[in-house]
């Protein structure tokens, strides 16, 4: 039994880190080779609605509103709606305000707190115009022309949602904000670059994301009381055989936490997030649109779907699917791998297996360090972020145990 729970978690643990690497080497290629930025067309020229939800933000509010009205869209082709979500700080008035101000933007008020991914639907019904849905949280702070570049990427008809690079701003200012701060620049300028170059449909972030309003309707809008809303619509666009975008060129920029119990509910949240993905999802991989083995027409699409991309491309994409809804997985498996270490070192055992899963334990201590060279050499990071390196370990004990 112990022998075959040490190859099971070996099995896990080279997977996931075949994948960090094949992610690792495809944002390199990409950071050398950027893809051409896609030229804008007339959809360029679609009306969008920018929904933000809000509660209890009176602090981040004059900073959100200047970066609003300073993004590159026509405004009559632009309606910003602010969503109330019950604040008793005064922010309501304060958007109140800002809307008899400026014509392009409306409000709603919500009485009582709905959360965010309900406060989303809200607006969703209450502003039936735009094309495209793009969301920010209120600490957002966009770059002009980034709502152009997200909504050049909807020109390709398959895709269903897309967002930018977001960089946070205060990453220095403690450790924990550091470690949250590399933790944010891996995930997009590796692992989002790297499944955008493969196209292996990357997750879209909870802010600074755009949506295609009818494949929004199809997924029956944003799922209301889940945990990361994000991640299972990036999983039901793809079970749709839609497409998902990133944008590194589309720059925003936002906060991290940065006290460490700031940090411990976010991530608590997160792995929450990702076992709600995982349990809604995981019976239904299998049913991806054009990759399902269906009867009647269903069948004839799968047929058309695999003569396009190959049996391939639909298995690296399942199997992306299955370990990203995953989620933490892998930290799960390197807690076992070193417990099942831990019990060999006792006993004074020795085995093939145990040298290949202590190989694979250190390959993944190892590897993240890669990845952050890449990301802090894709941001072109200055010394203090090389300086802050040796806090990864100790927070890393704290993402394990959240």
């Amino acid at each position: 039994m112990l022998r075959l729970l040490t190859w099971s978690t070996s099995a896990l643990l080279l997977l996931f880190n075949l994948r960090r690497l094949a992610f690792l080497l495809a944002a390199a290629y990409d950071l050398l080779r950027p893809r051409l930025r896609q030229p804008e067309s007339g959809l360029d020229l679609c009306h969008v609605l920018i929904l933000v939800p809000l509660r209890n933000e009176v602090r981040s509010l004059p900073g959100l509103f200047t970066s609003l009205l300073t993004l590159d869209y026509p405004p009559p082709l632009l309606t910003i709606g602010l969503i109330d979500d019950g604040s008793t700080d005064g922010s309501g008035q304060l958007m109140d305000e800002f809307a008899s101000a400026h014509p392009s933007v409306v409000v709603l008020h919500n009485s009582t707190s709905l959360g965010k991914a309900n406060a989303l639907n809200a607006g969703l019904q209450q502003w039936p115009q735009g094309d495209l849905v793009m969301v920010y949280d209120a600490d957002a702070r966009p770059q002009p022309d980034s709502l152009r570049q997200i909504v050049a990427a909807f020109d390709d008809p398959m895709v269903a949602g897309a967002g930018g690079l977001i960089r946070p701003r205060n990453g220095l200012a403690t450790p924990s904000a550091t470690y949250s701060a590399i933790e944010r620049l891996v995930h997009q300028h590796v692992t989002l670059r790297a499944k955008d170059r493969l196209d292996l449909r990357p997750a879209i972030l909870g802010s600074h994301c755009a949506y295609r309003r009818s494949d929004l309707q199809a997924a029956g809008g944003f799922p209301g009381g889940a945990f990361l809303e994000d991640s299972q619509l990036t999983v039901d666009f793809a079970r749709s055989g839609r497409r998902t975008r990133f944008l590194p060129g589309a720059l925003a920029t936002d906060h991290v936490p940065e006290t460490l119990r700031g940090y411990w509910r976010q991530h608590v949240r997160w792995g929450r997030g990702f076992h709600e993905v995982a349990e809604r999802r995981a019976r239904a991989y299998g049913q991806i649109s054009g990759f399902t083995e269906e009867t009647g027409d269903r069948r004839e699409e799968t047929r058309d779907r695999r003569a396009e991309t190959g049996d391939r491309r639909a298995f690296a994409l399942r199997l992306e699917l299955w370990l990203f809804a995953l989620g933490y997985l892998d930290r799960l498996a390197l807690m076992m791998a070193c417990g099942l270490l831990a019990q060999k070192r006792a006993a004074r055992a020795r085995s093939s297996e145990g040298g290949l899963l202590a190989a694979l334990v250190g390959m993944t201590l190892l590897l993240p360090y890669a990845q952050i060279v890449l990301a802090f050499a894709a941001e072109r990071a200055s010394l203090s972020w090389w300086l802050r390196l040796p806090l990864v370990p100790f927070f890393f004990l704290i993402d394990i145990a959240a």
